[in-house]
């Protein structure tokens, strides 16, 4: 993508009237963050199009005032031609609204290891730090206007992605967040909407630091069964929000969260690591993501925890 000068991005957003953005499953900062800079950057630079956002959302987002809502469109506004651009997603089975399929064109942006090539056109760049990033090089290359809810958006999706600013960084990303910042009036208000607390929050912790597990002293992970969550007015998303509560634990290589999720039938994995590469197992394990910070699905809790354990422990070096 390096070389890229994004002329089909630029050509399909100026040919069509109806631009659909689209993300990944159960939505993370930088999915947030880069669907919600696109759609108002769109807006600002072309006034008249009907850009929507599809797909779930995160309540707890919401609740913090970090994004509105996804919108809802009545399943006829799909049947006249529209764009579809897919963020943040590797493959399509993690695209969170099926109407995506019904485009007349697609366009995919992503900062995964390639999985599969599922848009008619797609700019992959797996060496940025976030989707958010990429669109930054991007808004610069097609030459749009940014305001400072674009910067926001995009500066939130970065820090969100790089667990501010510990892994998956380059000096690009520094370049990036040093631009957008004379965008931004004041960083600290983006920062409390993304990362404050309120008391129940204690009582999380409380039950985390009471519960984990370190397995084979190199691996520390907890568990929230349906069970807890309900005890702890939490909900799944919230879940993997305290997994880096271990990363600075010493000889510990790889640390994650485990949240039941009743509705899917499967726990939902977060997965961090100081040194090993753990995207690979992640992907063997129902999901993917990046070399340090992943995300998989464990489906019998009972009978796959312990070889999901020993998958992570054979990354270790």
């Amino acid at each position: 993508m390096k070389n890229s000068n994004f002329k089909v991005l630029s050509e399909k957003l100026t040919l069509f009237d109806k631009i659909a953005i689209f993300r990944h499953i159960h939505p993370d900062f930088d999915a947030i963050g880069a669907s919600f800079a696109l759609k108002k950057a769109i807006l600002l630079n072309f006034k008249k199009k009907d850009v929507k956002i599809f797909g779930d959302n995160n309540d707890n987002f919401i609740k913090n005032n970090i994004c509105p809502k996804s919108d809802k469109v009545s399943e006829n506004w799909f049947s006249k031609p529209f764009l579809a651009i897919i963020l943040d997603t590797a493959n399509k089975s993690r695209v969170s609204n099926p109407n995506w399929t019904k485009n007349d064109y697609s366009i995919k942006i992503d900062h995964h290891p390639f999985i599969e090539k599922f848009c008619k056109k797609e700019y992959i760049d797996s060496n940025a730090s976030s989707t958010s990033e990429i669109l930054f090089y991007i808004f610069k290359k097609i030459k749009f206007k940014i305001d400072e809810s674009v910067a926001s958006f995009l500066y939130m999706g970065i820090v969100g992605d790089t667990g501010r600013f510990r892994y998956n960084l380059s000096s690009k990303t520094f370049s990036t967040v040093e631009s957008l910042q004379k965008n931004i009036v004041d960083l600290s208000v983006l920062y409390n909407r993304m990362y404050s607390r309120d008391l129940n929050d204690i009582q999380i912790i409380t039950f985390i630091l009471s519960n984990y597990i370190v397995y084979k002293n190199k691996i520390i992970y907890y568990i929230l069964y349906d069970k807890n969550l309900k005890q702890l007015n939490m909900d799944v998303n919230k879940g993997k929000e305290f997994v880096n509560i271990f990363q600075s634990i010493k000889n510990i290589c790889i640390w994650c969260s485990i949240t039941e999720d009743v509705s899917e039938k499967c726990f939902r994995v977060s997965i961090r690591s100081s040194k090993a590469k753990i995207n690979d197992v992640a992907t063997k394990w129902n999901g993917g993501g990046h070399a340090k910070a992943a995300g998989a699905k464990i489906f019998d809790i009972k009978k796959e925890l312990k070889t999901f354990l020993n998958d992570l422990y054979d990354t270790i070096d």
